[in-house]
Parts: structure tokens; sequence; C-alpha cells
């Protein structure tokens, strides 16, 4: 009796392993299944692709790059003005008799040598030439980014 009552217990429990292996396989597969029921309505499909534009809305490339210059030039005058302003420099009969009390009999003009008229002349031409080169930087630069964007 206890041999077959010790079978009866073992095939019990294998039947139990099982039936608890296969109810848990099941309850996987009911939870798999309601996933992918939940995740049917998440997959978008694109109706209409978007397009890129033809050009940028923002910002107006043109319109910065003369804004630019335009501030450019004015910073560049204002800083040319300020430094003949706070200089030191004595330029008119007016502003020399602002500084000295007394009457001015003779104004001595400037006497410039020939090295120092071709130095100025040098100086002239390397001022003109930079200018020349930044201006077209900047419009190169300009009309690059306006025609790549």
């Amino acid at each position: 009796m206890e041999q077959q009552f010790a079978d009866i217990t073992r095939d019990y429990d294998q039947s139990k392993t099982d039936y608890d292996s296969l109810l848990a396989k099941k309850n996987q597969s009911s939870m798999a299944t309601d996933l992918e029921k939940t995740q049917q309505g998440e997959h978008f499909r694109m109706l209409d692709p978007p397009n890129l534009p033809g050009k940028p809305y923002k910002p107006n490339r043109l319109q910065l790059c003369g804004l630019g210059v335009i501030a450019g030039i004015f910073l560049g005058g204002l800083a040319a003005v300020g430094s003949e302003m706070m200089g030191g420099k004595v330029h008119t009969e007016r502003e020399i008799k602002k500084i000295v009390p007394f009457e001015i009999f003779a104004e001595i003009p400037i006497l410039e040598t020939d090295a120092e008229k071709a130095a100025a002349r040098r100086g002239n031409l390397l001022a003109g030439a930079a200018a020349a080169v930044i201006l077209f930087c900047i419009l190169a630069g300009s009309a690059i980014t306006y025609l790549r964007g």
C-alpha cells in the first residue's frame, strides 16, 4: 500500500508541476496577445510625408547681411570720429585760440620730405587695398550664404 501511495503521490506531484508549467505558459501567451493588441493601435503610417521648404523662412539672410554692413560702417565711422576727438591733435586755428590765451602771429605749414610723402602714399594704398579685400570677402560670404542657404 505504501508503495502504491508513493507512486500516486509522485504522479500527482508530476502532474501538478506539468499543470503549473502549462498554466504559466498560457498566462504568458495571453499577456503577449494583449500587449500585441494594444500595440496595434500605436503603429503610425505616414499618409503625407513632410516636404522641405524651397528657401528658409527665417532669418532673412540678405537683410541680415545688409544690416551688418550698415552697422559696421556706422560703428567704423563712430570709432574714427571718436579717435579724432580724443587724439589730442589740433587741426584748426580756432582750436589753437581755445588752448592758447594770446594772439597767434604765424602758422607754420607742414613740411614733408619725399620719403614721408611716399610712405603716406603707400599707407593710403595699403589701406585702400585692405578695404577692397574686406569688402570683397563680405560680399562673397554674403553671396555664398544667400545662395547655399
